[in-house]
């Protein structure tokens, strides 16, 4: 048993270096093009391919027609989208999930050179290799969806900003912060954390001119919002109905006691179809403050549970689990989990300040959508990856002290 564990050791000494590694990315590129392909257009999408369509169709940044201009999503995915829909007509979907498998699938050469910098090659290797596996990673960008953006954009975030400790880079990170509050505005209090964990190699001066450049990339959508709806919205509207989403029946488990009168929930849907997002949101706060004034002792259970379904499946795949679901989430979903509980211990030991920054991100995000709804995989894909740079300390390899 010994000679086969040096014989396995010696293998993953000689073979896991960073050019099989690159090997390994283009393979998955070539298998995650083909799957693109072979989906024959079958892709889910959400609300940003709808307005992206009608900003090519009509020019406006509308969800739905008659309702008028929305403040539902932040701008940079939709627009993002309707570049790609206006230059390619009818096969624009097809290159959009194209283009979002190209780069989810880089994205385990931004891991390796990202861990590379607190870590050795080997753990890099397999913090690399963790992400190639993931299935999770492997399917969702076949859905047309913010968060295949978000993803390479937050690794490369969290690349530039561990570069910068030393080696400046200050403007290029400023830059990618911008674009990910564009994107996804609940990454504003992980840019804050990112600042304590920079300070020491941007300095206040730096950090200072990094919130002037992100405040400069946001003018240009405030000063819209403001004169499209005479009210100051930062990013996007929803915050209420996010509230409202995480008490409604479907993002619950079956038999899971109601939170709202079904009476409530028929004047919303009554409402969604005559109003738009932004004065939808004061009927989010009337339905869930009618919760919180009769059922807040209910609430405490409703966090527990969406912790629950944030970090291992929704309530709808609960309710109704099959194989597919078992392969593709849950199987690479605990063996990750897994080795970040392996893995801790050393991380800690090697390099606290990332070890912390990791933690309070993953805390955040589960804190966030425990309070909100934790209805779709996505939310946790979002941010999931970071979970690598813990795990990978499980592998038992000999590694030197960073701090």
């Amino acid at each position: 048993m010994q000679n086969i564990f040096k014989h396995i050791r010696h293998f993953y000494e000689t073979y896991a270096t960073e050019r099989n590694l690159y090997i390994l990315v283009a393979v998955s590129l070539v298998i995650r093009v083909s799957f693109a392909v072979a989906s024959n257009g079958s892709f889910n999408s959400a609300e940003d391919l709808k307005i992206a369509y009608n900003l090519v169709n009509s020019g406006e940044y509308v969800l739905h027609e008659h309702l008028g201009s929305t403040a539902m999503k932040s701008p940079l995915y939709p627009m993002s989208l309707a570049c790609i829909i206006y230059m390619f007509g009818s096969v624009s979907e097809l290159v959009i999930v194209i283009i979002q498998h190209i780069m989810i699938g880089c994205v385990p050469i931004l891991i390796f050179r990202t861990a590379k910098k607190i870590t050795d090659e080997k753990k890099s290797f397999f913090a690399a290799v963790l992400l190639l596996g993931h299935l999770s990673y492997f399917y969702y960008p076949n859905v047309i969806e913010s968060t295949n953006l978000f993803i390479p954009l937050f690794a490369l975030f969290i690349y530039q900003l561990v570069k910068s400790r030393e080696s400046g880079g200050y403007i290029f990170l400023s830059i990618i912060a911008g674009f990910l509050v564009l994107l996804q505005p609940t990454v504003i209090p992980v840019l804050l954390m990112s600042a304590m964990f920079a300070y020491r190699g941007l300095g206040l001066s730096k950090i200072i001119q990094v919130v002037l450049i992100i405040s400069l990339m946001q003018a240009p959508w405030i000063y819209r919002n403001y004169s499209t709806f005479d009210k100051f919205i930062p990013t996007k509207s929803p915050f209420w109905m996010n509230l409202y989403i995480g008490i409604l029946p479907e993002s619950q488990e079956e038999g899971t006691k109601s939170y709202l009168d079904a009476s409530v929930i028929a004047r919303i849907d009554s409402l969604k179809d005559a109003v738009n997002d932004v004065k939808m949101e004061k009927h989010y706060k009337e339905a869930f403050m009618s919760f919180w004034d009769t059922k807040s002792g209910l609430f405490p259970q409703k966090v527990l549970d969406h912790i629950k379904y944030y970090w291992y499946l929704p309530p709808r795949y609960i309710d109704h689990p099959d194989l597919s679901i078992l392969a593709v989430r849950v199987l690479p979903n605990v063996i990750l989990f897994v080795l970040l509980i392996l893995g801790l211990k050393e991380a800690w030991k090697v390099n606290k300040s990332f070890t912390l920054l990791t933690l309070s991100i993953l805390l955040y995000y589960t804190l966030i959508y425990s309070l909100t709804a934790a209805v779709n995989i996505r939310y946790k894909l979002d941010i999931e990856f970071l979970e690598i740079f813990i795990a990978m300390y499980a592998l038992p390899y000999r590694d030197k002290v960073s701090e």
